[in-house]
Order: structure tokens, then sequence, then C-alpha cells
């Protein structure tokens, strides 16, 4: 640490010492306020960006760290019974304010919207935490009743098919294939054309061993998208599984067509021409995954 660094660091360190610390978020966002006035104080005075970037980076942290007490603030107020809806409000815009990527923030502020029948405010709000974080399940089915009540009724079937496919992976991650396939299913009965959702049910089925039903829905995935690399590969894998090499390679092929830099399908392709006997063949295969990797 440099010797001007090391007296910016202490300036810093003593703003903070100077104000307690409280576990009540009314009084902690007060003593942030003032810790944050103070360090802004303390960088306007300085003259160059090298000796303002310290500073710059702990109001952010007090920034954020206030976000994040607004916002909790704000959930306890939504969660009251009755809920203090006005005051929640306000938590949760001021945490936008000063964490414009806080998804959650923005959920929350379209329940309360909703609950106010705001319903456009609202949906800006679930599209922009779906925006930040699309693996928010609660969201699309937040949206879908949304969309349901403002009479869009095809579109909210829509999110509830996401709500069920993002239910769906994660079980998936678990190991929970068979809850996972029954998740894919009500994913595929509401949106018939949804070709992620297959694709996702032929791995479950495919870790389970079922390969003949997973080539079926890599089958439908591909019908649905037939660019769609990472089916071509999988598909291929079911193949290789049952003893169908040369299938097999012909859908690695289609694979790397589709996405040249496609390491995997390369090194599955390699194991495919390998069970054949092509050695010579299987070798510049693994050369080429282990030059893309």
């Amino acid at each position: 640490m440099g010797f001007i660094t090391g007296i910016i660091t202490s300036v810093i360190g003593n703003i903070i010492t100077k104000f307690f610390f409280t576990d009540d978020n009314t009084k902690q966002i007060k003593q942030n306020d003032k810790i944050i006035k103070e360090l802004t104080k303390e960088c306007n005075k300085k003259t160059s960006q090298k000796e303002k970037e310290p500073y710059i980076q702990s109001i952010r942290e007090y920034q954020e760290n206030n976000s994040k007490l607004y916002f909790d603030r704000g959930l306890e107020r939504f969660r009251k019974e009755p809920p203090s809806l006005k005051s929640a409000l306000k938590d949760f815009n001021e945490a936008i304010e000063l964490n414009p990527d806080f998804a959650e923030a923005y959920f929350y502020r379209g329940l309360v919207y909703a609950i106010k029948n705001l319903n456009e405010d609202a949906l800006k709000d679930f599209n922009k935490a779906i925006e930040l974080n699309p693996e928010y399940i609660e969201t699309y089915r937040k949206r879908g009743e949304l969309k349901d009540k403002m009479g869009n009724h095809e579109e909210a079937k829509k999110d509830y098919a996401m709500a069920f496919f993002s239910e769906g992976k994660s079980k998936n991650h678990l190991g929970k294939y068979d809850d996972a396939i029954k998740d894919y299913n009500e994913a595929i009965q509401l949106k018939p054309d949804f070709a992620k959702a297959y694709y996702n049910r032929g791995n479950a089925k495919h870790e389970l061993g079922h390969n003949d039903d997973a080539i079926r829905d890599y089958d439908k995935a591909i019908q649905l998208e037939p660019d769609f690399a990472k089916a071509y590969n999988n598909r291929g894998n079911a193949k290789q599984e049952l003893g169908y090499y040369d299938d097999a390679i012909e859908d690695y092929d289609k694979a790397i067509q589709l996405k040249p830099d496609y390491a995997e399908a390369y090194n599955n392709r390699g194991n495919a021409k390998q069970k054949l006997g092509y050695y010579d063949d299987a070798i510049e295969d693994y050369d080429k995954a282990i030059q893309l990797k």
C-alpha cells in the first residue's frame, strides 16, 4: 500500500468509526447517509481521480448497503397485516434509485403496483426484474397473473410455461429428474412450441437412461428450432449410448456445422469415431476439442 493510499484509507476509516452501527434498519440507513455525506465531502476536496477513487468506491458500497436496508424495510412493511403499501413503495423506490440492478426490488415494487391496480407500472417492473434475473421463477408467475388480469391470456400462458420451465431447470440441477420432467410436461402443455422445454426434458430423460424417449424430445426441439446445435449434440449422445454411432456422428457433424467452436461436439464425435475404430479421425477431433478448450 502506497503512502498516499494509506493516508486516504485511514481518513475513510476515521469517518466510518465516528458512527455507530445498529440492527435497526431505519437508524442504520440514517447512519449510512451521514457516512456517505462525509465521504462525499472529503472526496470533493481531492483533485486527482486516483485520490478520489477510494472514496467513490466506499460511497458505492454504502449506497448498495443502504439499498438493501431500504429493501428489507420495505419488505417488512409489505408483509405487515395489513400491508403498509405507501411506505413499502417508498422504500422500494429508494432501493432501486441506489441500486438500479436490484431485481428483487423491482419484483416487489411490481407487486405493490399490481395490488394498487397500477397494472402498466407493475408490468414494467416485472419485465425489468426478469431482464435482470431471468431465473427469477416467481416473477414469471406473477407477471402471468397480471397479464390474465389485463386480459392477455395467451401471453399469460407463456409466462406460466416459463415458471414451470425454470422450476424444472432447478430440479434438474439438483438431480431430481423425474420431478423436472413433470415441470417440463406442464410447460409444454401450456406452450406446445417450447423448444427448450423439449430439449431440457430430453436431457432429464437421458440422465435417467431413457434414451429412446430423449431422442424423441430432441427431435421435437430440432423440428421447432432447426439451428439448435445443443439439441443435435445431445441427440448424438443419446444415439451413441444406444450404439448408433454412425447416426450419432451425423448429429455431431450438424452441431459443429451450426457452431464451429463447439468443443464438446468435437470430443463426442471423437468418442463415436473411436468406437467405430476410426482412430486417426478420432484423434483429429480430440485435438480440435483440446484446441478449442
